[in-house]
């Protein structure tokens, strides 16, 4: 029974390191290049804004890539399509792969977006442009809870083996 939870705690360290380490990304999506003027005209609203919300990423690690997620973006600026609220949601694939956009928390962004119903969609092909961080905002949430999760297991595994051993 020793080996099993040794083994337990080995694996769980070693989960808990390669999820921490960055990887590149291997994308699947492919975009037709084409200039911001082409965007504008293709896009139903476009506007300046920065995300305020993001989904709760651990939610999203075990589904579709393809799966909608909804970013909240505080506008700034509208440039067609307007009058818009102060703030929007913005509807895009789960990730990259999927053609989605990577909108984190904190970025600015010039989006170009299509109106679908009660929100805006957008995508990794959509023209969007990243314009810069808001400092006060941060996007280290999803990694500092999985850090401190894999840290609970570690410990909880940690505190069965001693309770075994005896």
């Amino acid at each position: 029974m020793a080996r099993l939870v040794t083994s337990l705690v080995v694996a769980a360290a070693t989960a808990t390191t390669l999820a921490m380490v960055p990887v590149n990304r291997a994308m699947a999506c492919s975009c037709i290049a084409f200039t911001e003027k082409q965007a504008f005209a293709a896009a139903d609203v476009v506007f300046e804004g920065v995300v305020v919300a993001e989904p709760f990423w651990a939610l999203h690690w075990f589904s579709n890539s393809a799966a909608e997620v909804r970013f909240e973006f505080a506008v700034e600026s509208v440039a067609k399509g307007g009058p818009l609220p102060e703030e929007v949601e913005v509807a895009t694939a789960q990730n990259g792969a999927s053609c989605g956009a990577e909108f984190a928390q904190g970025q600015r962004w010039r989006v170009f977006a299509d109106s679908s119903g009660d929100h805006l969609a957008s995508g990794l092909c959509s023209g969007n442009r990243l314009l810069g961080e808001d400092a006060g905002q941060s996007s280290t949430l999803p990694t500092l809870l999985l850090a401190v999760v894999s840290a609970i297991v570690t410990a909880l595994l940690v505190v069965g083996r001693a309770i075994m051993a005896r």
